[in-house]
């Protein structure tokens, strides 16, 4: 039984490997088949191998339908791109890196790193290259027990119940990693799940939200899904409404929740093992009422940036604040130079720090605490806010796209290492004479990363286009 269903797997591995797209289906059904042939083993070690491999492997065929789904433009196809990492995040916790397990580890990571459909081959001929063991069960013990008349012998386990988070959506729009809803309105709150089994003498399906967050500060919905009729799995939906009652801080980290699933009566089968996208974050910054830099596309460019940067490795988050003081005055300075032209002509980079200086310390987020020409690293830096520095360019000559500034980073990364920092800001003006019209701002703020070994430090990077053109010169 094991063998076949092995060999099974391996070739729509192979298969999927090679760009195959219809073999999701067979090799979600040959990793039942391996689950299921792995129970026969007992406590054998290698009934712990063929289970990991078809847990593995139904994680794989997650990733292809991610694939299908993003090549076809599917609605919220990402979701099963979350269910595979979800999966293998839940399969490779507290296991020993041993043997096999170690190999099939090792896939896990690759599966939980994913970001590229065009990977999906690549996980899927690695997890068919690690080989799985000779099928040999456990000894069986002999028990002495009384039989009754009425003993028919062992009955098969149940099927695990399990819940699965399909999908969520906010006002019909599938949930982002972090998603923004406005603090103080009321939004619909979707949710799809799957049931794999229904318990005898239950008669609703709870779902609802466990949070550390105070509770007057949001309004999240318990959704309660009655018994369904037919054979299982299930799939079902439900509609809700959710609101964040108090906006956060810029600084602040995302509300979060996570929905747990529960059967009524208590009485019912428990507990219930739930996977998928079940935890949700929810950004309550109200931008319209606090802006950070009075441009509202900047502004949602630098929330994008402190999102990222806050998950990044090895990243401080005093560090983080500190840097985001100094970054958002200097947006504002780009979408100002872009609205009024506030740099008329090519200045050197004293005028430019000099003018820098003076915006930031007009900012009550600076102020006094803004220090010139600290050194570090056997250098001296422009700018400094409690030891975050700041690099300032300035280029005359040749136009410059936010690419170009790459070639920057290293001083101002040196910097940051010489001062025991993660995280650099780097503000480059271009004041060469323009021939064509500016970019959007937000195309020119963004983050580079240096690495020189293990530990990677972060560039905010900021670029101001000076000495534009009036808009009737392209008329000519």
């Amino acid at each position: 039984m094991a063998f076949p269903a092995r060999i099974e797997v391996i070739e729509a591995l192979r298969e999927i490997a090679l760009g195959g797209e219809r073999d999701a289906t067979r090799l979600r059904n040959a990793a039942k088949d391996m689950e299921g042939a792995a129970r026969s083993y007992g406590e054998a070690p290698n009934g712990a191998i063929y289970a990991a491999i078809a847990e593995l492997a139904e994680c794989v065929g997650f990733l292809v339908e991610w694939r299908i789904g993003v090549l076809n433009a599917v609605a919220d196809a990402q979701r099963f791109g979350i269910a595979a990492r979800e999966r293998v995040a839940i399969w490779s916790k507290d296991r020993t890196p041993d043997g096999l397990i170690g190999q099939l580890l090792n896939v896990a990571e690759t599966i939980g790193a994913i970001t590229s459909i065009s990977d999906v081959g690549k996980v899927a001929a690695a997890l068919a290259a690690v080989p799985a063991p000779v099928g040999l069960y456990s000894e069986h013990k002999r028990t002495s027990r009384r039989v009754h008349q009425d003993d028919s012998g062992s009955k098969p386990p149940p099927v695990e119940l399990t819940v699965a988070f399909l999908k969520f959506s906010i006002d019909g729009n599938p949930l982002s990693e972090t998603h923004f809803v406005s603090p103080g309105e009321t939004h619909d709150l979707d949710i799809e799940v799957r049931v794999s089994r229904w318990p005898a003498g239950a008669s609703a399906l709870i779902l609802e939200p466990a949070t550390t967050e105070h509770a007057g500060a949001y309004r999240m919905p318990v959704f309660s899904l009655t018994a369904p009729v037919g054979p299982p799995p299930y799939q079902l939906r439900q509609q809700g409404r959710a609101s964040i009652v108090v906006p956060q801080h810029f600084n602040a980290r995302p509300y979060e929740f996570k929905y747990l699933a529960r059967f009524e009566p208590m009485g019912s089968e428990q507990p219930v093992d739930t996977v998928g996208q079940r935890t949700l974050l929810l950004e309550g910054i109200d931008l319209s009422r606090q802006p950070l830099t009075g441009y509202r596309h900047v502004d949602q460019k630098l929330v994008e940036l402190r999102n990222e940067l806050r998950v990044s490795s090895r990243m401080v988050q005093h560090e983080l604040t500190d840097a985001l003081a100094l970054a958002v005055p200097l947006a504002s300075m780009a979408a100002q130079s872009v609205q009024d032209n506030l740099f008329k002509t090519a200045i050197a980079e004293d005028e430019f720090q000099e003018r820098v200086r003076l915006f930031l310390r007009s900012h009550p987020n600076v102020g006094s605490a803004l220090e010139e020409h600290p050194h570090a690293a056997r250098g001296v830096t422009d700018l400094s806010l409690r030891g975050i520095r700041l690099e300032l360019k300035s280029e005359k000559v040749d136009r410059l796209s936010f690419a170009d500034c790459e070639r920057f980073v290293p001083q101002a990364a040196s910097y940051a290492i010489g001062s025991g920092k993660r995280l650099a800001v780097l503000c480059v003006l271009d004041g060469s004479p323009k021939v064509k019209p500016p970019f959007p701002v937000e195309d020119g703020i963004g983050v580079f990363v240096h690495r020189t070994s293990e530990t990677p430090i972060y560039v905010l990077t900021i670029l101001v286009q000076g000495n534009l053109a009036k808009p009737s010169d392209f008329s000519r």
